[in-house]
């Protein structure tokens, strides 16, 4: 009798352990499809119109050059 209870308990155990599991992959699928959805209508939309989604008006960062008395010098 004890090993009957204790073979029931464990796989009830096992069988609610297993559940949330399955409710992660079916979140994780939908998370996926949305990027996926996502990803697909802005690669479209930029090939409709390439020059939509670039902003003209902003300046070039451009990296501050060392000076020469910055520089080391190898002796």
């Amino acid at each position: 009798m004890k090993k009957l209870v204790s073979l029931i308990f464990i796989s009830a155990v096992i069988l609610t352990s297993c559940g949330p599991a399955a409710e992660d992959r079916f979140q994780m699928d939908r998370i996926a499809k949305r990027m996926s959805d996502s990803l697909g209508r802005l690669i479209d939309s930029s090939l409709a119109d390439p020059g939509r989604n670039i902003n003209f008006t902003a300046q070039p960062v451009i990296a501050p050059q060392p000076t020469a008395a910055a520089t080391p010098t190898a002796k």
